[in-house]
């Protein structure tokens, strides 16, 4: 354990909780050299907050790796403003 947040202290450059309205965490954004990442409650999918929260916090140059057959995710990316760029080991890969 000691180890890992070693590890995310010296590489995670942004970490952000999702909260929803009665103070528990529904998700969480990551960004590490310019890769950004979410994760979302199951119960929260199809709600657009996935894209809400993308195009909020996301910036020109950063990029995403999303693996084959996760449409859902894909979509978020690409209604926050990302663009697919290249296909290689099984994972889209979109930037702003």
């Amino acid at each position: 354990k000691a180890d890992h947040y070693k590890w995310l202290e010296q590489n995670l450059q942004y970490f952000q909780v999702i909260p929803n309205i009665s103070g528990g965490v529904i998700g969480f954004i990551r960004i590490e050299n310019n890769e950004i990442s979410i994760w979302l409650d199951r119960e929260y999918w199809g709600k657009g907050i996935a894209s809400f929260y993308l195009e909020e916090i996301s910036e020109k140059g950063m990029f995403c790796k999303i693996v084959d057959g996760n449409i859902s995710s894909f979509r978020s990316f690409l209604n926050a403003g990302f663009k697919p760029i290249a296909h290689e080991h099984n994972y889209y890969i979109l930037e702003k």
